[in-house]
């Protein structure tokens, strides 16, 4: 929605929120739509790349509905599925994350920091909420696919 207020243009959101623009925050590069936020945006597709890399993956699906159920969809044992699945929705949480801190924090966020939130937080979700997993940090932010093979 568009809004005239003394010859400056104001964009509002669905929810009436005042917008400076509606361009991606984290680039600027394009509209800030879901797909691009959280698949086509240059931060995004350095972060999944790297989510990739860890969990030995070639490549990381191109659409934001095949991306949310990747961890089904591949090959894993159900449990290193279920603790894939923690790494994705933990990936699209930091990503949001980042974004939010870019609008709203004063000192703007590290991008490198990025996939170190992602190994830490997926960590402490799947150490506190498994009770079979016992995995020393390093030994995860290292190779957790051989973590959760000697499961």
């Amino acid at each position: 929605m568009r809004n005239q207020s003394k010859g400056r243009l104001i964009l509002f959101d669905s929810q009436g929120i005042e917008l400076d623009s509606l361009r991606c925050t984290v680039c600027d590069d394009a509209l800030e739509t879901s797909q691009h936020l959280w698949v086509d945006c240059v931060v995004a597709r350095n972060v999944w790349d790297m989510v990739c890399k860890w969990w030995r993956h070639d490549d990381y699906p191109k659409d934001l509905q095949s991306l949310i159920s990747w961890a089904g969809s591949n090959s894993f044992p159900s449990k290193m599925a279920r603790y894939f699945d923690v790494v994705v929705q933990t990936t699209f949480s930091s990503i949001w994350h980042y974004r939010n801190k870019l609008c709203f924090d004063i000192k703007p966020p590290r991008k490198d920091t990025i996939g170190d939130d992602i190994k830490l937080l997926s960590h402490l979700w799947i150490s506190h909420r498994s009770r079979n997993f016992q995995s020393c940090w390093l030994d995860w932010t290292i190779d957790p696919v051989n973590v959760c093979s000697k499961l």
